[in-house]
């Protein structure tokens, strides 16, 4: 199936399985420097899960940079060939290749987790585009369940946090145009028994704080979160200022949130239509 935009065609599920069964898991695993997703799934739908993020993914990174005019091979060349057939299939063959090479899946050495490297787009736009589209069209998923953009890697020792992490929260907590924010920090830790859930917190508290801006630690109602995901011998993390608007990243809680809103809308309009209904008969 497609759209009558060359650049807005939407590939069919058989493109992602596909896809997904010739991808292969990059063996050397997480390591420092890496930005992509995390993704958690159910115990009995790994491969599923893979396939549907894949999908997720390249639908997402169409909507958003389609149009960005970076890949010229994606775009129609008028004077390359006269026949409009061949023409059609050299720009269906440089749609399904233009995104392939750019997420890419690399073993994390847990069961039912899952990082996607993404070597092109920027993980949160990403992420945040998967969750509007959910919501927008009242979707849901089926193996999947939540899904973190992570911007910072380093290894899971509190000395290497320590030293790395100062600089990337910088970036955000005392830049130039940062004001005070009220701050909280989510952590959770996977396969690794070495580091301690105060000490980390701790220590990433110090350094949003350590600056000219002194920002407030606020559990309850916080305008942005510190997500710190440690998986094995490697510390994720990101900083969100949707963290619980988005149900922690939960996939399948954003995408119930979205039908129980397009039901409760629906239901709202649906009263005040009989109640006009009604006022009119009474009127009349």
């Amino acid at each position: 199936e497609t759209t009558s935009d060359p650049g807005k065609r939407k590939r069919s599920k058989a493109y992602y399985t596909n896809f997904r069964k010739k991808k292969h898991v990059d063996p050397r695993g997480l390591r420092p420097g890496l930005k992509g997703v995390l993704l958690t799934c159910n115990n009995t739908q790994n491969r599923g899960a893979l396939g549907e993020i894949y999908q997720m993914l390249h639908e997402s990174a169409d909507r958003l940079y389609r149009d960005d005019g970076g890949d010229e091979s994606a775009k129609p060349n008028s004077t390359a060939d006269s026949d409009p057939s061949k023409e059609l299939e050299k720009e269906i063959s440089a749609l399904k290749d233009d995104w392939k090479n750019h997420f890419q899946a690399v073993e994390t050495g847990v069961k039912n987790i899952y990082f996607i490297e993404c070597n092109k787009g920027d993980p949160y736009e990403l992420t945040r585009s998967i969750f509007s589209d959910l919501i927008e069209r009242k979707a849901s998923v089926r193996y999947c369940q939540r899904l973190i953009p992570v911007t910072f890697m380093c290894h899971s020792t509190l000395e290497d946090i320590k030293k790395n992490c100062p600089q990337y929260l910088k970036q955000y907590f005392q830049n130039d145009t940062a004001k005070d924010y009220k701050f909280a920090i989510a952590y959770k830790s996977r396969y690794n028994g070495d580091l301690n859930r105060e000490h980390v917190i701790a220590a990433v508290a110090d350094m949003v704080i350590d600056g000219e801006i002194k920002h407030q630690v606020d559990l309850d109602n916080p305008d942005v979160v510190v997500v710190i995901e440690i998986v094995k011998n490697i510390c994720c993390m990101s900083i969100l200022d949707d963290f619980h608007q988005m149900r922690k990243y939960n996939l399948n809680e954003v995408s119930h949130y979205g039908r129980s809103e397009g039901k409760s809308t629906s239901n709202k309009s649906k009263s005040q239509e009989d109640s006009t209904a009604t006022n009119t008969n009474t009127s009349n």
